[in-house]
């Protein structure tokens, strides 16, 4: 498979292009996204850039029809995330939504690559983390703005995850702004000048 890589490296190189190779999952239970696909780990070592595209089966939305039938299925979320990044610094993971047969952007998300690809119940313990991390939010924002780092502190205090902080202030479209000489947060819409 090295000489596969090789091979291609030279030829992108050579003929100025991208090659694009699209891999597959295993059903293997690796605990670590880069080893999740099918083949060689050689091409995830040569690639410049690996990104993971799966579904978020705990995003999944239902319905069970009047009539008594089947549920429907009628929201699905997936998620793009960075994997590999050579050339630039890693950006934000992205999500989007089908729902009715539409596509929809839902914007940046904080998920990664190895928490795209964990099983359900890891996935639940972090969504967990994010409702709570929101559930904080909203109370203490609910008063005006608060500054970053007091905001920090009493996330540490009460417990709150890092990450999920950061995830559920992108959920909650939480808006910043400079403020006495720091960074303060607050609601869509309500910033209270001091």
């Amino acid at each position: 498979m090295r000489i596969v890589g090789s091979i291609l490296l030279k030829l992108a190189k050579d003929k100025h292009i991208a090659i694009l190779l699209l891999r597959h999952f295993s059903k293997g239970q690796q605990e670590k996204s880069i080893y999740k696909g099918s083949g060689s780990i050689d091409l995830f070592a040569a690639a410049r850039s690996v990104l993971v595209a799966a579904e978020r089966k705990e995003c999944e939305e239902w319905t069970s029809p009047p009539d008594g039938s089947n549920p429907k299925l009628i929201k699905r979320r997936f998620a793009v995330a960075q994997q590999k990044i050579s050339l630039i610094l890693q950006k934000p993971s992205v999500e989007f939504e089908l729902q009715h047969d539409a596509f929809f952007w839902v914007g940046p998300s904080l998920i990664t690559a190895d928490e795209l690809l964990a099983s359900p119940e890891a996935r639940k313990v972090n969504i967990n983390a994010v409702q709570d991390a929101k559930r904080f939010l909203l109370t203490i924002l609910q008063q005006g703005n608060l500054e970053t780092s007091e905001i920090k502190k009493q996330a540490k205090k009460a417990g709150v995850d890092p990450h999920a902080l950061e995830a559920a202030k992108i959920e909650l479209r939480i808006e910043t702004r400079p403020d006495d000489g720091g960074w303060s947060w607050f609601l869509p819409g309500k910033y209270i000048a001091h």
